[in-house]
């Protein structure tokens, strides 16, 4: 909800944003939902991902069809990437330069809309915190390609 807030604060202030956007996780938090519905109240897009982000990450090269934790998250990775993937700054370069493709960026986007759309038809009533393995940011990607466009 901080988050969503800060962004209803920065969009009152300034007049000129095309679109605002939030982008954040799952993880732990329980004011998941929540905060995704009070970004939407407020025209904001709401870029999760359910747990974290690495799900964005993945669907780069396979459409996640089945629940993952979190904490399998680095050791997919470092088989998809072939290389061993880790959170911190050493590594940052390596994955942008395997995911950032043209290709590699349209299969995350096509793989993420998928899973999205398979969460929100299984699960009734709609509630994000329980689309476990599922981002939207495709929905942010695909805006921002169109703006560059």
């Amino acid at each position: 909800m901080q988050i969503v807030a800060y962004a209803i604060r920065a969009q009152q202030r300034k007049e000129d944003y095309n679109a605002v956007w939030c982008v954040f996780d799952k993880d732990d938090f329980t004011d998941f939902d929540d905060a995704i519905a009070y970004a939407g109240r407020h025209k904001i897009g709401a870029a999760f991902s359910n747990q974290a982000f690495e799900v964005w990450f993945i669907n780069h090269f396979r459409l996640l069809e089945s629940s993952l934790h979190r904490n399998k998250y680095k050791e997919e990775l470092g088989k998809l990437l072939v290389f061993p993937y880790d959170k911190n700054r050493d590594t940052v370069k390596k994955v942008c330069d395997a995911l950032l493709t043209e290709e590699k960026v349209k299969t995350a986007i096509v793989h993420s809309r998928l899973g999205y759309e398979r969460h929100v038809a299984a699960t009734v009533p709609s509630r994000p915190s329980a689309f476990e393995s599922c981002t939207t940011v495709y929905m942010l990607t695909r805006s921002l390609l169109n703006w560059v466009e």
